[in-house]
């Protein structure tokens, strides 16, 4: 098994922490002064073209509706004990990152989720690796769209790239394989920036860690094991989702 290896370097200079948080704060002449750019949500747009699978709503799915007793059981687990089918998955999908309530706003129609947003953009993206569940969509990678209820195939890929991508799975005996799916909420930085400028990635941070803990809850509630992941290679996760110049992988999720 290959060592950890450490290097000196300004990733354990607190000092660079502290000079990026005072260059994302969020100050009256950000918006005052520079005002706010019109956004278009086309810039939102990148799964066209690419193979569409439709996911149906699966309300009959089994789960604890208690809410004190899911927050109360939730735990950070490698223990992927409990299958996962179709319908699971749909369930998973749609109930933790879905379309909750449609609303008309400034004469466009804004699809809710059922987690929050800066100003209701939703730029981080949900992807979804699917391991075990049902041989046509075992080893695919796809990204979820939430207002069609839509998985679309980014593309093909095999366990061992995904336990190189992680410094958990690469280096100690926790791995991916026995994990149904795995998630990755991917950060679409430029249409959000229009509007935050700099504060823009902090709010993708909060919006990802809501996300993440939408699902937690939802895998929870269905019986699942699921692992908040920060430790991973920025740049083999990026490459691997086939991420745009603009776009970032802010935190990986696997559930089981």
């Amino acid at each position: 098994m290959a060592k950890w290896q450490t290097r000196n370097s300004k990733y354990k200079d607190i000092d660079v922490v502290r000079q990026f948080h005072r260059h994302t704060m969020h100050l009256k002449a950000n918006f005052s002064e520079n005002r706010i750019s019109e956004i278009s949500y086309d810039d939102y747009k990148r799964t066209a073209g690419n193979v569409k699978m439709g996911l149906e709503t699966a309300d009959d799915v089994s789960f604890d509706n208690n809410l004190l007793e899911v927050i109360q059981r939730r735990r950070t687990s490698w223990n992927f004990e409990k299958n996962m089918d179709r319908k699971q998955l749909a369930f998973l999908l749609e109930k933790s990152l879905g379309v909750t309530t449609v609303k008309d706003y400034q004469g466009r129609q804004v699809y809710l989720r059922a987690y929050p947003s800066a100003g209701a953009l939703y730029s981080v993206i949900p992807m979804v690796y699917i391991n075990k569940v049902e041989a046509d969509l075992n080893g695919l990678l796809f990204e979820y769209v939430p207002e069609s209820n839509e998985l679309y195939v980014v593309r093909e890929a095999s366990l061992e790239v995904l336990d190189d991508l992680t410094s958990t799975t690469k280096f100690t005996e926790k791995k991916f394989s026995n994990a149904s799916i795995v998630m990755f909420f991917l950060f679409n930085f430029k249409p959000i920036f229009k509007k935050y400028s700099a504060l823009s990635y902090r709010l993708g941070l909060l919006e990802a860690g809501h996300m993440s803990s939408s699902c937690q809850m939802i895998a929870t509630a269905m019986g699942y094991s699921a692992v908040p992941v920060g430790g991973f290679y920025d740049v083999n996760v990026n490459r691997f989702l086939k991420a745009g110049k603009n776009e970032f992988c802010l935190y990986i999720l696997p559930v089981g």
